[in-house]
């Protein structure tokens, strides 16, 4: 859930994927029938908008029993859900063999409601050193 303006808040539903992963591949997939990364995330987007009331009141019963016993944090109070599900690709890891696949998602007009993000594990090193490493508190 994604909170908005006035405690209220939309549905993002996240599918992630390794970059390595064969469903990354549209093309291939459609030609073998098999069910994409892009037509998965989009499934579970259209089922919450289909089945939004459920949803947002299972959802609204979560929160409310999270927030009893002081689990959020900062939350004060259970949001009103508002329809809208936003479906999001997330892919981590294998960049190099992920771009193409992501490329050809982009260019797809039938994938333009979809947000696709990636993220890659890296270490960065400056002269022979490596960069960027935390330690754990």
């Amino acid at each position: 859930m994604r909170p908005s303006i006035a405690a209220s808040g939309s549905t993002c539903w996240l599918c992630v994927k390794l970059g390595n992963n064969p469903e990354l591949d549209t093309v291939t997939q459609a030609r073998t029938g098999a069910r994409s990364a892009v037509e998965q995330v989009k499934g579970y987007r259209d089922q919450i908008e289909q089945y939004f009331s459920d949803y947002a009141a299972c959802y609204t019963k979560n929160i409310a029993q999270k927030l009893e016993p002081g689990l959020l944090g900062n939350w004060n109070e259970v949001p009103t859900i508002v329809r809208g599900t936003q479906a999001m690709l997330v892919v981590a890891g294998y960049s190099s063999i992920a771009r193409p696949h992501l490329d050809v998602i982009a260019q797809d007009f039938r994938h333009r409601d979809l947000w696709v993000r990636t993220f890659d594990y890296r270490l960065h090193s400056v002269n022979g050193r490596v960069t960027n490493l935390r330690t754990a508190p």
